[in-house]
């Protein structure tokens, strides 16, 4: 098992109230508990031999223990995500795109809403799917073209790659994303940086992924709730004194504590936080708390050659 120690990361658009989940700024977007790329990548306590190391450095050494071929990186990324103002109107890369330009997949993600956004909407696709949209159209009047979808506190939302979406002020969510981790911007509002510079917009990259028929897919969660898309199985559980985990077959699984802590072995994980566990092991948690497992899925073997990292 992996102990993770998170990170914060500011944004434009961060929250005070992510202190709640182990930031350390009152402009963090982010607080990151599950990366291991070179872009991101958090500090993992191996509780078998008691090394320290990131997390890309240690999948790297040993890839079949977490279920990886050699050259592949663990394939998904976790936060908690708040904003305070809305996100740019963004598009990820599709897997077609992604392999064109020398990746193994693209980037679709998930959301758990803790707390619903303000207006009680996420930004999700066009709203004429049928209507090819020109570059100078998201610069000039890009809220006439984007579609908004209602959410509610609990919903559990799924964004394929390729799809126009923005989370919106006020929310706080889980954010489960693969590692793939571009975002070509449409849409920022006209507003500075953190470094008072104008932020960059990739119009015409997005326009090259856009699925112009595609929406944020959105569902209720209870206490207890699964889903399995492509590129990850999710399990949200509530706990309550001991329960045994244990990891299932494939890729090592993220078990993330959204409200509360838990305790596992001699180590406290506090909301925000997570661990890995290796697939087929078992690990005894104790504690009070709702916690997301995830396990991603090696869907890209299917496809493709697995391409070094």
């Amino acid at each position: 098992m992996l102990i993770l120690t998170p990170f914060s990361a500011p944004r434009i658009w961060g929250t005070e109230r992510l202190r709640e989940y182990g930031a350390d700024k009152s402009t963090t977007g982010s607080v990151y508990s599950v990366a291991g790329t070179d872009q991101l990548d958090v500090v993992a306590l191996d509780t078998v031999n008691g090394d320290q190391s990131s997390l890309k450095t240690i999948v790297q050494s040993n890839p079949e223990r977490f279920g990886l071929l050699p050259g592949e990186e663990y394939p998904i990324i976790v936060d908690m995500l708040g904003a305070d103002a809305d996100l740019s109107i963004q598009v990820h890369p599709t897997d077609q795109f992604a392999r064109s330009q020398g990746l193994n997949y693209g980037k679709s993600e998930s959301w758990v809403f803790l707390t619903a956004p303000t207006s009680g909407t996420v930004y999700s696709g066009l709203r004429n799917p049928q209507y090819k949209v020109q570059p100078d159209e998201f610069r000039s009047h890009p809220l006439t073209i984007v579609d908004e979808q209602p959410v509610e506190i609990g919903d559990y939302a799924f964004v394929p790659s390729g799809t126009v979406h923005a989370i919106r002020a006020g929310s706080l969510v889980y954010e489960i994303q693969q590692s793939t981790d571009i975002t070509y911007r449409l849409y920022d509002y006209n507003r500075p940086g953190l470094n008072g510079q104008p932020r960059a917009l990739d119009v015409e990259d997005a326009l090259q992924n856009v699925v112009t028929t595609s929406k944020v897919q959105i569902q209720h969660w209870g206490a207890t709730a699964s889903v399995t898309e492509a590129a990850y199985h999710l399990s949200k559980l509530t706990i309550s004194g001991k329960y045994d985990y244990v990891a299932p077959a494939g890729v090592a699984t993220s078990v993330t504590v959204v409200a509360g802590a838990i305790t596992v072995g001699d180590h406290t994980i506090h909301q925000g936080g997570s661990i890995i566990v290796p697939p087929g092991e078992r690990t005894a948690i104790q504690g009070s708390a709702t916690i997301i497992a995830a396990t991603p899925r090696a869907y890209w073997r299917e496809h493709t050659e697995t391409i070094s990292i």
